[in-house]
């Protein structure tokens, strides 16, 4: 049993040591040029908020009753 688990854990710490990525190209001799960088704002497209036009209570309650872009509200 001892032998199964010493056998078992070498393997694995074994295979650990292949595991290792192959060395790519060194960055900072890089020949190539990087693409140009290009500004784009977060704010880019926003749009102020605006209130909605307020109408007195009795004719918002008559749409509602009437059903008018209140689906399901009666």
């Amino acid at each position: 049993m001892k032998k199964r688990l010493l056998l078992l854990l070498s393997a694995a710490v074994a295979g650990t040591g292949c595991a290792q990525p192959a060395a790519g190209p060194d960055p900072t001799m890089s020949s190539g040029k990087a693409p140009a960088l290009e500004y784009r704002s977060a704010f880019e497209g926003y749009q102020v908020f605006t209130d909605d036009k307020l109408v007195p209570w009795r004719d918002a309650n008559e749409a509602v009753k009437e059903g008018a872009d209140h689906r399901g509200h009666r």
